[in-house]
Order: C-alpha cells, then sequence, then structure tokens
C-alpha cells in the first residue's frame, strides 16, 4: 500500500481556474533511491495546458491482514463496523486465537490506527486485547470493537449483549498470546448489582437478593438490537426516575396532613328548579 510522503519539487504555470474542468496526468518516474518510495509525476491541466507540476513521492507500507480483504470486506469491517467473518489481525483455528506483534505493527503503521479500530485504549496492552477482542467478537458475531476486555484479561462481554459474560484465558510466548475458552458463556450480573449498589446507596440488602434471584431464574439474555442508540438514552431513565420519587414524595406529604389540613374533595352540585307556581 502506497501513502504519501513528501513532495520535492512544484511548479505553478498559471491560476487554477474558478470554473469548469481540469484534468490531473500521473507518471510513474522510478524510485527516489531505496524502492520503498516510488515517485510519480503529476500534472494538473486545463484543456492542453498545464497549470501545476510537481513530484509526489510516496511510501510503501504492508497492507496486513486487514487491508489484504476484499474491498466490499474492508469497507463493512472499518467503516461499518460490522462483523465479517475471516476479516481480523488474529488466526484463529476453531478454538485458539493466535496474534504477534509484528502482524499487529504491520496494521499500526499509524500510530494509534489499531486502537483506532478496534475502540482500545492507546495505553492499554494492545496486543492481548486486540487478541481477546477478536476472539470474543468471533463467539458473539460482533465487530470487535463493540467488545469490552476486563482488566485482568480473564473474561469480555459484548455491548449487544451485556450480561453475557465470555470467560478466557490467555497464554503469551514471547511477542505472541494465544486466546482460548475458559468455559463457556454465562449470565452475569455483575454490573447490574454494581449499578444499583451505587445508585441507592445502601449496599447488600435482602430485596437485592430476591431481585437477583428471580432474574437468575426467569431471565434468560438480554440483547440489545442497538446498544450504541442505547447508551445515548440511558441518562435518561434516571431522569424519569427522579420524577417519580419526586412526584411520590409530594404525594405521601399530602396524604400526611392532619384530617383538619386536607382539602374536601369537590362535588358538582345539581341547579335548582322549581315548578312553575310553586312559589308562595
Amino acid at each position: 500500500m502506497a501513502y504519501p510522503y513528501r513532495i520535492t519539487d512544484m511548479r505553478f504555470f498559471a491560476p487554477l481556474p474558478d470554473a469548469g474542468d481540469v484534468r490531473v496526468e500521473s507518471r510513474f518516474a522510478g524510485f527516489d533511491g531505496d524502492r520503498r518510495f516510488p515517485q510519480i509525476d503529476i500534472q494538473l491541466l486545463a484543456g492542453d495546458r498545464v497549470l501545476v507540476a510537481f513530484r509526489l513521492v510516496e511510501v510503501l507500507l504492508p497492507k496486513g491482514p486487514l487491508g489484504a480483504a476484499p474491498p466490499e470486506s474492508r469497507r463493512a469491517f472499518l467503516r461499518d463496523r460490522r462483523f465479517v467473518p475471516g476479516v481480523a489481525l488474529s488466526d484463529f483455528d476453531g478454538t485458539t486465537t493466535r496474534l504477534t506483534e509484528a502482524i499487529v505493527r504491520q496494521s499500526d503503521w499509524l500510530p494509534g490506527n489499531v486502537a483506532r479500530i478496534y475502540g482500545a485504549s492507546p495505553r492499554s496492552d494492545l496486543l492481548a486485547e486486540v487478541a481477546v477482542r477478536e476472539h470474543v467478537a468471533r463467539r458473539a458475531f460482533v465487530h470487535p470493537s463493540t467488545v469490552t476486555v476486563e482488566a485482568d484479561l480473564t473474561g469480555a462481554r459484548a455491548a449487544m449483549r451485556p450480561l453475557r459474560r465470555h470467560p478466557v484465558r490467555v497464554e503469551r510466548a514471547g511477542d505472541s498470546i494465544a486466546v482460548v475458552d475458559a468455559g463457556p458463556p454465562v449470565q452475569d450480573l455483575a454490573p447490574v448489582r454494581s449499578y444499583w449498589r451505587e445508585r441507592i446507596g445502601i449496599g447488600p440488602w435482602p430485596i437485592e437478593d430476591l431481585y437477583y434471584g428471580l432474574i437468575g431464574r426467569f431471565v434468560g439474555d438480554v440483547v440489545l438490537a442497538d446498544p450504541e442508540a442505547f447508551a445515548k438514552v440511558r441518562g435518561e431513565a434516571a431522569c424519569t426516575s427522579r420524577t417519580i420519587r419526586s412526584a411520590s414524595s409530594r404525594c405521601s406529604s399530602a396524604c400526611s396532613l392532619p384530617r383538619s389540613r386536607r382539602r374536601p374533595p369537590s362535588r358538582s352540585r345539581r341547579p335548582s328548579t322549581r315548578r312553575a307556581g310553586s312559589a308562595g
């Protein structure tokens, strides 16, 4: 893959037009020393008149496994963030995911490129995180950027199934890493428990055990059709719950007023009617 490296010469012969067609012609002009640096002479023309001429030097970089994928698959994986079977940095034999530093560097020639594609922190253990993300992505049929990896690399979960934990085991050997399943996927209510303990602020209590016991008995899985949309409205539920609690407290205050201070319910009064001649 060629990437623009530098312009060694540029000449202007006429102003660029504000309207109309401009033709671009390019010709291979050998190499700038090393064969990794091909040169291309480029001209911008209006009709037969040369407007601008310059020499562009490019640098040849390895495509890596992602760059070698067919264009349609590349677009789906890199642009649309969709799961595409076979598009990955690692190798997979059906049970084990294997990845090396050399393979990661081939696609990370622009520093931070791999971290951006996979949604990883640039300061993380990139090799291990990419390997775990791809391993679980294959199991869950999702894009690896939607996989969240635990800090100790013992498990991960896909955003579309936030309560399903995939336990994994990571093994290192030099500059390579291998990831295997450490067991079948299991329902993990730790994120729910942590969220509500923080929101309620009372720690473990009996009703919590009752709720989670019912969830474990009757809820098989939770699947989010659109995890990104769910994440955007996640805070709105908290606003609604605060509104409900506020309304409830007002109702409780009103109901606790002394009987003498309560306003009696309004009653509709029927208009009185009299028959003609009945007065007297």
